[in-house]
Formats: C-alpha cells, sequence, structure tokens
C-alpha cells in the first residue's frame, strides 16, 4: 500500500500542470481521481496512482507562461474525489 509521496523541487522549481485520470471505485461505483500527474517548469513529473479509467484535461494545464500552482483545493475521504488548483502569476 502507498503511504505517501514526497516530492523535492529544485531551486527555482514550480509546478506548472496537472492531468490525471478518473473512474470509478467498486463496489460503490463513487467517481474518484485515478491517478494524478504534476509537472514542472523544468521539464520532471511526478505520478501517482494507475492509469484506470478515463483521462480528464484540466483547464489551463499548463500554464500560460510565467505562472505556477500554489496550492490545490478539493474534497476526498480515504480517496480524493475531486481535485482544483490555485495559480499565480510568478
Amino acid at each position: 500500500m502507498e503511504r505517501g509521496t514526497f516530492i523535492v523541487l529544485k531551486k527555482d522549481e514550480y509546478f506548472n500542470s496537472i492531468s490525471g485520470f478518473y473512474g470509478p471505485t467498486i463496489p460503490e461505483d463513487v467517481i474518484v481521481i485515478k491517478q494524478l500527474t504534476l509537472g514542472t517548469n523544468k521539464g520532471t513529473s511526478v505520478t501517482v496512482g494507475t492509469t484506470q479509467g478515463g483521462d480528464f484535461p484540466f483547464p489551463y494545464s499548463p500554464l500560460p507562461p510565467h505562472y505556477k500552482i500554489v496550492g490545490f483545493h478539493g474534497r476526498a475521504s480515504t480517496v480524493i474525489e475531486a481535485i482544483g488548483i490555485y495559480y499565480e502569476k510568478k
């Protein structure tokens, strides 16, 4: 069981894109986030989860040049049910 993933960004590195997959849980049939990928301005990325279900395009991802992701919001219990981002001009 995956307990957590730590992400260490380099100096002047920041997240500027988010994508993922969603699908139903079994047996509850609740739609949840199955996989998330966060990309950086340096071209690196981190992915957690599985590619089951449908992919979701995230509006404004990647962000326009000189913008960065500064936070997240959403809804979760034991799984992530919804996710959004806060971003600002760098």
